[in-house]
């Protein structure tokens, strides 16, 4: 599913380091006249310092999450870059606002040009209506070009061009895989302890949630299953990956539209949202001619019985790694943070994972229909002056392993250690602590935890998670919906559809009802103007790749 596409030359080396060793250095003439006794040597320490500091470019980075202890990983980096013409003159200033309030501090500082060269975006904060405003520079004469060889080893042709904005690099795409693999995180020692079979379907998943619910008061639990108002049970069953496999592919434009691709993927059959009426999904594959959608909505109502009763309101997401409850939704690598989490509060505690989609779970080659779109990215705001730094920067930290460790898990020997190739140890949790998520996580360099390596069952899930091979390119990869045609009815959507929880299935036996009452609120809203814009768009989109 190879397309390739040729990207324009970028500037030379030598044209970054005459820009940033460029400098107004101070003549004799300009200089301080000595009135106070200090000696010339003092002085002429002061004059080269001044020159030495207006050589320098400082390029500031804004990450999302805490960074502790930087300033040492720095001053390695320094070291080892005192050397080079261009990045010896490169001084970096890394700071980070909390998660919770990044998508806030973000549009503020797009709205006042605050002084950032590099910051981190998600996908959910809006990334594709800031790229078509013109927020974020583009990049793409800096990827595929010898002049940065770090950034060509560490990112593909496919790779970009599936993270690509209108055939552009207007943001860095950051991931170590295609998918995180979903699932149930459960306490394996409880299953073992009540002789509960083992979980190899949503038959015993089932049969497990209902044996724990027998001991709840025994082992102090509040509930089976936590879930929170965040979090729902949206990605329960894994729904999306299975309708990616029969060509229908789930956007969130305000409301949640599954689009229906003919077989060779050539023409958009239809879009669909739960409560449309018949009409819609006719022309639907087999199995998804009705609304499936609403059907799922509803058999939700036969698990809710497993999860705490506060789920819409609660934002406890702790209950699980304090030992308060046997199950969570989470991914294979939350699984791992789990694992360790846990033991603070049970020692003795062991814990499994139930890969929810049935071909993953099996490690079926290609079973992943990926658009390979990551959900992180870096970006450079249009105002700042130093792009050509702060890409000479990342070309070093993806140069090699050696320098993507550095920032990603601190100075080795010191804060972590490695085992083997693929695999590390860290040595004090507290010294260094970097969100990789959001500033250093790319696909060439991988390293599992000590946590992976000391269980088999985790290797194979990690090394199917982690292996290309278990991905298949989906045909829209690289499409990005502009809704600036239907800002209006989208964010009026949007709001019914935060209204609405059905992925928390609080409605009982009134699912059906409250289902209809959403949908008649969304065609008043202009639901049928989204989706003819979306269609088109996606029409217009495969129209391009023939």
């Amino acid at each position: 599913m190879k397309r390739k596409k040729k990207m324009k030359a970028t500037l030379s080396l030598i044209i970054v380091m005459a820009m940033l060793l460029a400098g107004c250095s101070k003549s004799e003439s300009s200089s301080t006249k000595d009135t106070d006794n200090s000696s010339t040597s003092e002085t002429s320490n002061q004059e080269a310092s001044d020159a030495e500091s207006e050589d320098m470019t400082t390029i500031n980075i804004r990450v999302m999450n805490p960074v502790t202890n930087i300033d040492k990983v720095l001053d390695v980096y320094y070291e080892k870059v005192k050397d080079d013409p261009v990045l010896s003159k490169i001084k970096v200033n890394i700071s980070y606002v909390e998660g919770a309030d990044y998508a806030d501090k973000l549009t503020l500082a797009v709205t006042a040009q605050e002084d950032y060269d590099l910051m981190f975006v998600g996908s959910w904060q809006g990334l594709s209506d800031k790229i078509n405003d013109g927020v974020f520079k583009d990049l793409s004469s800096y990827f595929n070009n010898d002049a940065y060889p770090g950034l060509k080893a560490a990112f593909s042709e496919d790779y970009l061009e599936a993270n690509s904005f209108n055939d552009k690099i207007n943001a860095i795409p950051l991931a170590e895989s295609y998918e995180d693999l979903k699932g149930i995180v459960y306490r394996e020692d409880l299953r073992e302890k009540y002789n509960l079979p083992e979980i190899t379907d949503y038959d015993t998943l089932k049969q497990y949630f209902e044996g724990i619910s027998s001991h709840l008061d025994e082992e102090g639990l509040t509930s089976v299953w936590n879930v929170t108002g965040s979090q729902g049970m949206t990605e329960f069953q894994n729904p999306n990956l299975s309708n990616r496999r029969s060509n229908i592919y789930m956007y969130n434009s305000g409301a949640k539209f599954y689009v229906a691709l003919n077989s060779d993927s050539t023409k958009v059959l239809d879009a669909a949202v739960v409560g449309d009426d018949a009409s819609h999904f006719t022309s639907f594959p087999d199995g998804y001619n009705k609304d499936y959608i609403g059907e799922w909505y509803e058999s939700l109502n036969d698990w809710t019985k497993y999860i705490n009763s506060d789920a819409v309101s609660n934002s406890d997401d702790t209950s699980f790694d304090t030992g308060l409850c046997a199950a969570t939704l989470g991914t294979a690598t939350e699984w791992m943070t789990h694992t360790k989490n846990i033991k603070n509060a049970v020692s003795d505690a062991k814990l499994g994972f139930f890969i929810m989609d049935d071909q993953q779970r099996n490690f079926t080659p290609q079973a992943t229909i990926s658009n390979e779109q990551a959900w992180n990215f870096l970006c450079v705001p249009t105002w700042s002056e130093k792009t050509d730094a702060v890409m000479a920067f990342l070309d070093w930290m993806w140069l090699s392993k050696e320098n993507h460790d550095l920032f990603q898990y601190g100075i080795e020997g010191e804060d972590w250690e490695s085992i083997g190739d693929n695999a590390y140890r860290t040595l004090d949790a507290e010294s260094y602590v970097m969100p990789g998520y959001s500033f250093t996580w790319n696909p060439s360099y991988i390293r599992y935890d000590e946590e992976v390596v000391s269980d088999e069952t985790a290797n194979k899930v990690y090394d199917y998670m982690y292996n290309q091979d278990s991905y298949t390119l989906s045909p829209l990869a690289g499409f990005n919906f502009d809704s600036s045609s239907v800002e209006s009815e989208v964010a009026t959507i949007s709001a019914y559809t935060s209204d609405y929880k059905f992925e928390w299935a609080a409605y009982g036996t009134d699912t059906a009802s409250k289902i209809k009452e959403y949908h008649d609120a969304c065609e008043n809203a202009g639901l049928d103007k989204i989706r003819a814009e979306l269609i088109s768009q996606i029409q217009t989109f495969l129209d391009s790749k023939k």
